[in-house]
């Protein structure tokens, strides 16, 4: 059973409180990052307060959050040391009091990634990965939003462009791979950690493909993020903009290879795009497959539930046996095997569900059934995107609830 519910705000001063009808006792804590000490503010359920000493550390170069008595580690990045630029809406969470420390300090990184980052999140090393092939995976070290490489006699093709700021370096990697010109790049979703590079990029000449779908949304006034009860984005600038747009599927014929570019069904986002190296034996999958967290079903990009299991069931039958796949997120590149386990989790969890909306379960219950609990410990770990998000949308698009509860 979870210990108690409670709710998490993040303000605008940079402080987090806990609120609940319990009278809050305040905790407060400095820890360092980039250098700078920064003092966040705890205000936690009566009863609960630890001293300075327990406070959580960060260490190492790239900074990790460590509970003192817990085996719990967070490693995105660093913390970021400058005050949050906008307030966000309260969300509701249920976990243990300890976990619930850890989360209040991790949620500080992704959330500021969606508003104004801290010079610190992108203060982390770029790297590349041989794949198969003529494939390589380019990431930064923590894996978040990775990129592939198709090199050959005649340039390069990149998969996604990482965000703005890595773009010097992710130019900077390829150039260790060959000396060929960066020609094509195409783009799996719209979300910023994968198109943010796409305007540097552009001004050296690089030809930008995307679905129809992905252009649509970049002409819209902001771009809606999925994390955070959806957060937003400024418009991304014309020039990051796709050149050439499909419908359906397109094929490179480039280095001697077919490269396959096709329309998945609407998964992560209604414009996720596929992409297959066929000699090379390699897929990426943009943030339809993930090795780190929950599937990110983006409600507000058109993502859906029926849509991922459709999608990964395509990934699947593309997939031989040694076939590599290249997660939108996570540090290895995996095979068939992990897409399967991941797709059946899914599936899994949505029989739960819907086992718990058939007897007229509500929402609150269902969570306090805790239908994800088996797989909690593989795929829970991202405090952004745990079942706290997961589950609800699953809820939802099975049919629970209602629009509108009196």
């Amino acid at each position: 059973m979870l210990d108690y519910p409670f709710r998490l705000y993040i303000q605008n001063q940079g402080h987090v409180r806990f609120g609940s009808q319990a009278a809050p006792q305040p905790y407060s804590s400095s820890v360092a990052a980039s250098g700078v000490k920064q003092t966040l503010r705890f205000q936690g359920l009566s009863g609960w307060s630890r001293p300075e000493a327990d406070a959580p550390k960060f260490d190492g170069k790239y900074s990790s959050i460590r509970h003192p008595d817990r085996n719990w580690r967070i490693g995105y990045t660093q913390l970021v040391s400058h005050q949050l630029q906008q307030i966000y809406p309260p969300r509701t969470y249920n976990m243990n009091k300890a976990t619930a420390l850890t989360v209040l300090l991790a949620v500080f990184i992704p959330l500021s990634a969606t508003a104004q980052v801290g010079e610190g999140f992108f203060d982390v090393e770029i790297r590349h990965v041989p794949v198969a092939g003529n494939v390589h995976m380019i990431q930064r070290v923590d894996g978040f939003a990775n990129v592939g490489v198709f090199v050959g006699e005649e340039g390069v093709l990149l998969v996604d462009s990482q965000f703005e700021p890595h773009a010097e370096d992710l130019v900077s990697e390829v150039s260790k791979l060959t000396d060929g010109k960066i020609r094509f790049l195409i783009n799996t979703h719209v979300h910023p950690d994968h198109i943010g590079g796409n305007a540097p990029l552009a001004a050296s000449d690089v030809l930008i493909f995307a679905h129809d779908n992905m252009r649509v949304r970049m002409l819209e006034s902001r771009l809606r993020f999925p994390r955070g009860n959806g957060g937003f984005r400024p418009q991304p600038p014309v020039e990051a903009r796709p050149f050439i747009t499909y419908d359906n599927a397109l094929t490179f014929h480039f280095n001697g290879e077919e490269v396959r570019v096709f329309l998945a069904p609407p998964a992560h986002t209604d414009g996720d795009t596929f992409v297959q190296f066929p000699e090379s034996d390699v897929l990426h999958l943009g943030d339809v497959f993930r090795t780190t967290s929950y599937p990110i079903i983006d409600v507000y990009n058109g993502g859906t539930l029926a849509g991922t299991i459709e999608a990964l069931d395509l990934a699947i039958g593309l997939a031989g046996p040694n076939t590599k796949v290249i997660p939108g997120h996570g540090i290895d590149v995996v095979g068939r095997r992990e897409l399967v386990q991941f797709r059946d989790m899914i599936v899994d969890v949505s029989d739960r569900v819907r086992e718990l909306i058939a007897e007229g379960n509500t929402l609150d219950e269902v969570m306090m059934a805790r239908p994800t609990l088996a797989y909690d410990k593989r795929w829970g770990n991202v405090p952004t995107w745990s079942a706290n998000d997961f589950v609800p949308i699953v809820y939802h698009q099975l049919g629970g609830g209602s629009l509108y509860e009196r």
